[in-house]
């Protein structure tokens, strides 16, 4: 009989162990979970957030106009334009006045890069994933600007915004291969 309480007094302070620990790991995976130096715990706890509806929640950098104190710093308001994704996670565009605007004076011209950011920011290209302004290209012959787009989600397509410049429309071109990698 003794043998038996034991046995029952070590299962228990194994669980008990086990709990405490378990407990342990899910504080230190959620506390500070919107920094966005703890993005490994963003899967986490995202799994609970409802992004998009307008609370910051656990798992969110951002949800719509309301940022986690975490990120407000993250993008010079300076020199980046401060938005929330679709995913809930914070974005900084490269404000057009800083880009390297070398090979883009026929664009720059007949539509400032400045006033296509007004145009795209609320657009379907920003919709479509994180405009990249690093990488923005001049088409000449299509009278286009060509404005990356990153972070699309979709394997196999390297998406870009194509805005025309004569009649200041914009427009997805998700250039994919349709070739499966996996």
């Amino acid at each position: 009989m003794k043998k038996d309480e034991n046995a029952f007094i070590k299962v228990l302070i194994i669980l008990v162990i086990a709990s405490l620990a378990l407990l342990a790991i899910v504080y230190f995976m959620t506390r500070d979970y919107n920094d966005p130096k703890n993005d490994w715990a963003w899967p986490v706890v995202s799994y609970f957030s409802k992004c998009g509806n307008g609370k910051l929640e656990p798992g969110e950098q951002c949800d719509g106009d309301k940022f986690s104190e975490h990120v407000l710093a993250l993008c010079n308001p300076n020199k980046y334009i401060n938005r929330c994704g679709s995913n809930c996670k914070t974005e900084c565009i490269l404000k057009a006045e800083y880009v390297e605007k070398e090979g883009l004076e026929y664009c720059e011209e007949k539509f400032p890069l400045v006033e296509v950011q007004e145009l795209i920011l609320d657009s379907e290209c920003s919709e479509a994933g994180r405009l990249d302004f690093g990488n923005v290209m001049c088409n000449e012959n299509s009278n286009t600007w060509w404005i990356d787009i990153a972070d699309s989600g979709l394997d196999n397509c390297m998406p870009a915004c194509v805005i025309n410049i004569e009649d200041k429309t914009a427009s997805v071109n998700w250039r994919c291969t349709g070739v499966d990698f996996e």
